[in-house]
């Protein structure tokens, strides 16, 4: 593949092409094992809390559960159906569990460089001064860490979330903050350092609603009528899968 950066159109394309294998690889599995996601993630985070094997730690939250299960297995596979390389493939992934994926991914998302700023809401203007005069006991500057991310010519970034539960209201700030925490990361500048480059034009956020009503997957539902408008002002596009919708 030329290494020249791919141009809007097949970046939505690799990711719709994404999307479509996640919810198949997610399909298979609940058809298989007979257990819904919510079930499987549980399991996950049990044996590799209770195993002593360091290479399963990554899998005790399950966010990460979901994203090094499914997700980065997925971005995987969609790669080689792109490049036709397994080696390129996993050339060009990049993890936060880059060492847990080694066999997928070739190593850390994280920004070479720190930044004055970091992705969460709502940290005020004081705490933030304060950091930077080192009056509290933290680095000035913090590290963007996404979940995965792609080199180029892709160029993307994702954000994972995985969504337990909770009212309607506590869906809807928390799909706000998944997208802001999602498109921070296009706001960091390009850098190369440390023999490594952080270059991205795209965002993904991949969300997984267990959630036993469905909470968060309305509350992108009733943004139907924006929704497009997210990749179009702002290239991002949303991942948002329920339990409902791979069942078997």
């Amino acid at each position: 593949m030329s290494a020249q950066n791919l141009d809007r159109g097949q970046v939505k394309e690799f990711l719709d092409a994404l999307e479509a294998r996640l919810r198949e690889r997610l399909r298979r599995d609940v058809q298989y094992k007979a257990k819904s996601v919510a079930q499987q993630v549980i399991e996950i985070q049990k044996d590799a809390a209770a195993s002593k094997d360091k290479a399963k730690a990554h899998l005790k939250q399950p966010e990460a559960a979901f994203l090094n299960t499914w997700v980065a297995p997925a971005i995987h596979d969609t790669l080689i159906a792109n490049t036709n390389s397994e080696k390129e493939a996993r050339e060009l992934l990049l993890a936060e569990s880059y060492k847990a994926l080694a066999g997928i991914s070739s190593g850390p998302a994280a920004r070479p460089l720190a930044f004055p700023f970091e992705k969460k809401m709502k940290v005020s203007d004081r705490a933030i001064y304060d950091r930077w005069t080192r009056k509290k006991e933290e680095q000035p500057f913090k590290q963007p860490y996404p979940d995965l991310a792609i080199r180029a010519p892709y160029g993307i970034v994702f954000e994972g979330k995985y969504f337990r539960s909770g009212s309607q209201d506590h869906a809807e700030r928390q799909l706000v903050t998944a997208i802001h925490e999602a498109l921070f990361y296009l706001g960091v500048p390009e850098v190369e350092a440390r023999g490594r480059t952080w270059s991205y034009r795209y965002a993904c956020l991949v969300a997984f609603d267990a959630s036993t009503d469905d909470a968060l997957l309305g509350a992108w539902n009733r943004l139907k009528d924006v929704r497009q408008k997210f990749w179009e002002c702002a290239n991002l596009k949303v991942i948002l899968i329920g339990e409902p919708e791979i069942a078997g």
